[in-house]
């Protein structure tokens, strides 16, 4: 945990249930070395991460790209306590991560931990986040904060990772990073950033590509990164954040225990994979301003719009023949007969997702009875419409073209929130908050032909709470703090997970509009 404090040649760790040591490192030696403060932004507010009754880590831009691809959150999150953070060394599917077990449920995206980048929300209304679109290349720091005090960002319980662009050097510095590695990989960045006159600037592209390690496992990806910030006036400031990315990418399919660790087949492609063309197409683009005003040294204002569209086309096999390898024999399947190729089902899934947002805050410090504080409060508001249809194109290893789903997937959020920070004594800080959130989910069905799943399925469902948050700081000395905090989290289901109101069948079927947070 990055923090301001003393570092010695000795070190004792201490863990304490209930009121956490901030600080692992206590006084034990001489010949002590004084180092700078970190200060965090994942609080809302700049502040010293040493100071705070949470617990938020620093992944520094050394540990982001030295040695690393630089492809997947998972290479820099490893390295944070609480967050687990696997990469399914699958280009056709998206790191699976969770802060302190919350999350770990997701089958595509991020979900339970809320993903920002420059203040710029990478998560939907229903909680479902795709942090891909941020090129690592272009990143300087990575903040992550666990526990209760996450509740302050809306319908997530695990955390907050918060992503920060690099900044803009007084001059024009051009770089570019060539790697090259086994499986057919290479990847290509070119980065350009500078100032000129009262507009600071940073470009980057990447281009990525690899054959893979098993066969049928290819994959390619391009992004590119464009930040402007325009400092209008001593007190006003603009950022404007572009990010953009393409992917393609195969998909294997996953193989089980026996055949992963058997160094004949674990290189295999599944037979229905290949047959049915497993893989994913997808796109995004989406462009973030953030504008600061400063009225005085004690009030200032942000504002935070930003809107994108992400398009996803995937090809998925949806019967248990699928896991059928090549020359491993057969299976009995939901679709009938047993041959590998000839029982083999598979769908399309298209999503079309339109977002935007805004988030409004004020910021104010002063004195209260002589005690020091900061207030914030906020209005958060989002929107995401997804345009999904579902189609099967494999039927019994038969080539069809029979459409199964259409439906429009509405999410909208609407929050309120307030924290606070009272300096008590010079020793003592409280920090404190709440959230109110409501949450909406609705579906317009447009796939209509008769009863059951194929009746009209629309419909909508709201979920609201207030979530509150309390915390104290007691600083014992220069290098040891104490703290303590207290909150509740709310999450609510994302449409991936009210997408079926059941599998068995292994088709689609209609929404789950039933599910509670």
């Amino acid at each position: 945990m990055l923090r301001r404090h003393t570092h010695h040649k000795k070190t004792i760790y201490l863990a304490v249930l209930g009121t956490l040591i901030n600080s692992p490192q206590l006084i034990a030696a001489e010949n002590a070395l004084v180092t700078a403060p970190v200060v965090v932004t994942a609080t809302r507010v700049e502040q010293n991460s040493f100071d705070l009754p949470v617990a938020i880590d620093v992944v520094n831009k050394k540990d982001i790209q030295d040695g690393q691809l630089q492809m997947t959150l998972s290479e820099s999150l490893i390295r944070v306590p609480g967050i687990t953070a696997q990469n399914r060394t699958n280009q056709s599917q998206d790191p699976q991560i969770s802060s302190r077990g919350f999350g770990s449920r997701s089958s595509f995206g991020v979900r339970g931990v809320r993903v920002y980048v420059d203040g710029i929300p990478l998560s939907m209304p229903d909680g479902q986040g795709q942090p891909g679109v941020v090129d690592l290349a272009a990143i300087k720091s990575i903040e992550v904060m666990r526990g209760p005090f996450s509740a302050l960002y809306g319908n997530s319980s695990g955390g907050v990772i918060q992503m920060l662009t690099k900044d803009a050097p007084q001059s024009l510095e051009v770089d570019s990073t060539v790697m090259f590695g086994s499986y057919g990989t290479k990847r290509q960045v070119l980065d350009a950033s500078g100032t000129t006159e009262k507009i600071e600037y940073m470009l980057n592209t990447s281009n990525f590509e690899t054959d893979g390690y098993r066969d049928f496992s290819a994959g390619k990806k391009q992004q590119a990164t464009a930040k402007f910030k325009f400092n209008i006036s001593d007190e006003t400031k603009l950022t404007t954040l572009v990010n953009w990315f393409e992917q393609e990418a195969q998909d294997p399919i996953g193989l089980d225990r026996a055949r992963a660790f058997d160094s004949n087949t674990r290189k295999d492609v599944v037979t229905a994979a290949r047959f049915a063309n497993t893989g994913v197409k997808r796109d995004h683009a989406q462009i973030g301003f953030n504008l600061e005003h400063a009225f005085s040294a004690n009030n200032k204002i942000t504002l935070t719009p930003y809107a994108g569209n992400r398009r996803n086309a995937q090809v998925l096999t949806t019967t248990p023949l699928a896991r059928v390898l090549k020359g491993t024999g057969s299976a009995t399947n939901f679709c009938s007969g047993t041959d590998p190729l000839r029982g083999t089902c598979a769908r399309l899934s298209e999503i079309d997702r339109d977002f935007y947002g805004m988030d409004a805050r004020w910021d104010n410090n002063g004195t209260l009875a002589e005690m020091p504080y900061n207030l914030s409060f906020g209005l958060t508001y989002g929107k995401s419409s997804d345009d999904r249809l579902d189609t099967n194109v494999l039927n019994n290893g038969f080539n069809v073209n029979v459409l199964n789903r259409n439906e429009t997937n509405i999410s909208n959020n609407f929050d309120q929130y307030v924290q606070a920070k009272l300096g008590v004594t010079e020793k003592l800080d409280f920090h404190a908050g709440a959230r109110r959130t409501k949450v909406r989910l609705k579906v317009e069905d447009k796939f209509i032909t008769g009863t059951g799943s194929n009746a009209d399925n629309s419909g909508s469902v709201e979920y609201q709470k207030t979530t509150p948050v309390i915390g104290a700081v007691w600083k014992v000395d220069p290098a040891v703090n104490l703290y303590a905090n207290f909150g509740k989290g709310f999450e609510t289901p994302t449409f991936i997970e009210a997408a079926f109101d059941t599998v068995e069948t292994g088709a689609a079927s209609k929404p789950n509009l039933s599910l509670k947070p």
